[in-house]
């Protein structure tokens, strides 16, 4: 069911809450890499269209304000010819395939030369949160002294917390 104004989509469904995505506005942002339109039958299943785009990133479009950084970037995702931002249940059907392991870096290269990110920040933000892995002792700790590793910021980001390489810190 649209809400008025086509400015967001609610799913509802006997049982569950309801599932919003608001309209994004694309004429501030750029296209980093383009997504396929995604065509379904009015009203949405929320449910049966997670379970379309899972773990299938060829529908998210990529997006970044002009004068931003690589941080900065946004998914959205196209239904029926309108950009929506997708809620954090699609993001995690989306991206479930992709997991932090110990050398995880959020920044890749396309083939042109542009780097993207892996993981929308918000649910990058979130996988880090329900890790368990972001704190693990170091293996070669000094005597009398305590060392972490913590996810940092990688040298080919511009912005902290874009990547997950472990670096030791006191």
């Amino acid at each position: 069911m649209y809400s008025k104004k086509k400015r967001s989509i609610c799913w509802t469904r006997p049982g569950l809450e309801v599932a919003t995505m608001k309209v994004f506005k694309a004429e501030e942002f750029e296209v980093v890499k383009a997504g396929r339109d995604f065509v379904a039958a009015e009203p949405f299943d929320m449910q049966a269209l997670a379970s379309r785009m899972e773990k299938n990133e060829s529908y998210i479009f990529w997006m970044q304000r002009p004068e931003a950084g690589i941080s900065s970037q946004v998914v959205a995702v196209k239904i029926n010819g309108t950009l929506y931002n997708p809620n954090m249940k699609l993001e995690k059907a989306i991206f479930r395939h992709i997991r932090l392991t110990k050398n995880f870096c959020n920044v890749e290269v396309l083939p042109d030369g542009t780097k993207k990110l892996r993981l929308p920040v918000r649910l990058f933000n979130e996988k880090l949160r329900t890790s368990n892995r972001f704190e693990v002792s170091a293996p070669r700790a000094q005597e009398g002294e305590r060392s972490l590793f913590k996810y940092c910021a990688c040298p080919c980001a511009s912005s902290t917390r874009s990547c997950a390489r472990a670096t030791a810190s006191r």
